[in-house]
Formats: C-alpha cells, sequence, structure tokens
C-alpha cells in the first residue's frame, strides 16, 4: 500500500506585543506561569489576600489561535473518541472541501477540555486555596464569531472561573446595532447563573476619550446594570500619559485627570448600584 503524506504550511499566528503565544493547552506551561507570577505575588503581597487584595483578575487568556495544538491532543483524541487524530489532521485544512464535521467538532472538544483542565482550573484551584477568587474575561467572547477565530467555548470557560467576568471596550454599548456587546454581557450572567453565582463582573472603560467625564461613565455604567453586572473594574490605568501610555487604554482614572472629580462621584454612584 502506497502510503501519502500531506504537509500543509500555515503562518504562525502571533501577539503583536509579545511574539508567539503560550501553549495554554499544556500543564507544565500553568506549573510555570503559577510559579513566576502568582507564587511571587503570594511572596510580596501574600498576608492582603482574601483582604485588601480579594482576587486575581486574568485578562483574555485564549486556548491558542484558531486551531491549536499541544503534545497531549492526540493522546486524549484517542481515549475519548476510538480514532487517531493523526490520521484526521488535514481535515483541519481551510481548503479541505471532503466531510470534515465530525472531525472538527470533536477536536475542538478535546482542546477546549484541555484548557478547561489545565490552565483555568489550575489557576482556579491555586486561588481557592490561597484566599482568592479567580475572576477575568477571555479573549473571543463577544460574538460567535470572535470565539471561533479564537477557538474559544467561552460559555464553559466562564463557567469555570470563581467570578464570571466580560469586558466592555470604549462608550458604546449593546444595541440592535452593537449585538456583539449583548451578546458578552448576556453570556457572562447567563454563565454566573447557570452557577448559582450573584455577581458579574466588567472590565470597562477602556479606550475612551480623555474628556470622558460623568455622563459617559453614567450611560455605560447603566447599561451594564441594566444586563445584571453588578461588579466593575475600571480598565487598567497608568499613573502618567507618556510614551506608550498615551495610546495604551485611553482615559485612565487617576488624580491627574482634568476630570478626576467626576470619575469620584460615578465611582459613588456605581458602588450605590452594585450594592442594591
Amino acid at each position: 500500500m502506497p502510503q501519502i503524506y500531506v504537509a500543509y504550511l500555515e503562518p504562525v499566528f502571533i501577539d503583536q506585543r509579545f511574539s508567539a503565544k503560550a501553549d495554554c493547552l499544556n500543564i507544565e506551561t500553568t506549573k510555570e506561569f503559577i510559579k513566576n507570577v502568582h507564587e511571587k505575588y503570594k511572596k510580596y503581597v501574600g498576608e492582603y489576600f482574601g483582604k485588601e487584595i480579594p482576587g486575581i483578575f486574568l485578562d483574555e487568556p485564549s486556548v491558542g489561535g484558531i486551531i491549536p495544538y499541544t503534545e497531549q491532543i492526540s493522546k486524549r483524541f484517542y481515549e475519548d473518541f476510538g480514532y487517531k487524530a493523526e490520521d484526521n489532521y488535514y481535515k483541519l485544512c481551510a481548503d479541505y472541501n471532503g466531510e470534515r464535521a465530525e472531525f472538527r467538532r470533536n477536536y475542538a472538544k478535546i482542546y477546549t477540555k484541555l484548557f478547561n483542565e489545565n490552565f483555568i482550573t489550575p489557576i482556579k484551584d491555586w486561588c481557592e486555596e490561597n484566599g482568592l477568587v479567580l475572576t477575568g474575561h477571555y479573549s473571543g467572547e463577544e460574538s460567535l464569531f470572535g470565539q471561533m477565530l479564537s477557538g474559544q467555548n467561552i460559555y464553559r470557560n466562564t463557567r469555570a472561573i470563581g467570578l464570571p467576568g466580560y469586558d466592555i471596550i470604549t462608550y458604546n454599548i449593546g444595541s440592535y446595532k452593537r449585538p456583539m456587546l449583548l451578546a458578552g454581557a448576556n453570556l457572562a450572567v447567563s454563565a454566573a447563573t447557570h452557577e448559582n453565582k450573584q455577581t458579574v463582573l466588567a472590565e470597562c472603560f477602556a479606550l475612551l476619550p480623555f474628556d470622558a467625564g460623568y455622563s459617559v461613565l453614567k450611560r455605560t455604567g447603566d447599561w451594564l446594570f441594566v444586563n445584571g453586572i453588578n461588579k466593575l473594574v475600571p480598565h487598567a490605568f497608568h499613573y502618567g500619559y507618556s510614551a506608550f501610555q498615551r495610546a495604551d487604554a485611553g482615559k485612565s482614572f487617576f488624580f491627574q485627570d482634568t476630570k478626576f472629580d467626576e470619575d469620584i462621584k460615578f465611582a459613588e454612584y456605581a458602588g450605590r448600584c452594585c450594592k442594591l
């Protein structure tokens, strides 16, 4: 019998700032991440865990791309489905027009499971062991299309963390013109409801114009509250507008901002709403 080998070349998708993405399907990656990040937090500020520091925020973790891969996949695929992934990898090629739906669906199930088991769950367990809650939001959560492009199962992943989260960027709010924002908010709230959790978090106010004040913040906040989100985390900020910080996230919340008084006014208003 002749043997046929197919080589399929695809450009490597990389993060523009940090080069290649980590293999978040591999438990060894997670162990290194916890050792070099979380354990260092514990060393220097562990006395504040569960008090001044209530939790840890993961920002846009992902499985690694449209078609992620790790060495474990072939073994786990055979264990779960009883046939070899190696004999079917060509069905992942974009220009393959034959029957491929079952294999692609099963492949997605495997890498979703590995991401959950080998990345999200170990970090959540470490946080709980240290009196912290794991929160954050994922890459590609805004729509089904976005999830497909980032290889994510956002609903399952959001249910897995301690405090379900969502991200809203700019001053736009969900509407029939921007249904993706609606989908992301409702997905996070649904995931929390499924797990009988009463709190849903939103990272918010990134990429606001520098002159955004109370009215802009309130409009966005009210929309989040109406959707069932009751904990707000303003986008990470810098104490200055020099160098790359000028273009990183737009408006920042600190005392040098000319509208800082309005920021405080909104924070007081939001605190009352979230408490209710």
